[in-house]
């Protein structure tokens, strides 16, 4: 890595891209976290000025939840991320979503009622680039453990994820080829109903062949987040994603 990155908040993404990358910082909010990791707050600007001089900044925690916090986001990255490759991890829930199966793309509407969706589009007006995650995957973070704990039960849903590989490989490449005020979807572009994904999952022994879905459960419209932009800009149409299961 020829350029200085630091990552704001080391969590589940931030974690696996220093793992990756183990010469860029990192930052917590934790102050007792070991002395490799620069203690920064956001909502904490006495803070602010623990963070070294840098090129690149991987800003992976939301940016405001209410008015105050979205000001207080746009006046840190005035401060420290302004003339540096700055990319913001945001959702693919950014996006308005409408109709049965739409496909989201980054022309796609934003929900600007929403705080952090508004800090967000601010900050990359002023020049950061936002990158909407779909659901992550990865060592410890399984789409297995959201069908046996129920949080998804529409047999006919479709869940757009993205593996956290895929996301650190991505991010490097987004910083390698930055492009201010830049919007990118990641996700794997595999599209699979959840019933099929369990059907996998019993065939490969790791799911209880005595699993169901509940018989009464809310229905919600599918989306089918399209990741053609970041594969035609950044990446290349022979780039294989990790799929699931």
């Amino acid at each position: 890595m020829s350029q200085k990155t630091i990552v704001l908040g080391k969590g589940y993404v931030g974690s696996f891209y220093c793992k990756k990358f183990p010469e860029c910082l990192a930052t917590s909010r934790n102050r007792d976290s070991d002395n490799t990791i620069i203690y920064f707050d956001l909502l904490n600007k006495n803070s602010w000025n623990n963070l070294p001089e840098c090129d690149e900044v991987i800003w992976t925690f939301a940016s405001a939840n209410n008015e105050a916090e979205k000001n207080i986001a746009i006046e840190f990255y005035k401060f420290y991320c302004l003339n540096k490759r700055t990319v913001i991890l945001s959702t693919t829930s950014a996006y308005i979503h409408k109709l049965d199966n739409e496909v989201i793309d980054e022309m796609t509407p934003l929900d600007l009622t929403n705080w952090r969706i508004k800090a967000e589009e601010e900050l990359r007006i002023l020049g950061a680039s936002i990158v909407h995650l779909a659901g992550i995957f990865g060592p410890n973070r399984l789409p297995i453990n959201w069908f046996v704990q129920g949080r998804v039960q529409d047999p006919d849903g479709i869940i757009n994820l993205i593996h956290v590989d895929d996301i650190v490989f991505c991010l490097h490449l987004l910083l390698e080829k930055f492009k201010k005020g830049s919007r990118y979807n990641l996700c794997n572009g595999i599209y699979k109903n959840n019933y099929k994904i369990t059907d996998e999952l019993k065939k490969n022994k790791e799911l209880s062949d005595k699993f169901i879905f509940p018989l009464q459960y809310s229905k919600k419209m599918n989306k089918i987040v399209s990741n053609k932009k970041l594969v035609t800009e950044i990446l290349s149409n022979d780039y294989s994603f990790k799929s699931y299961p």
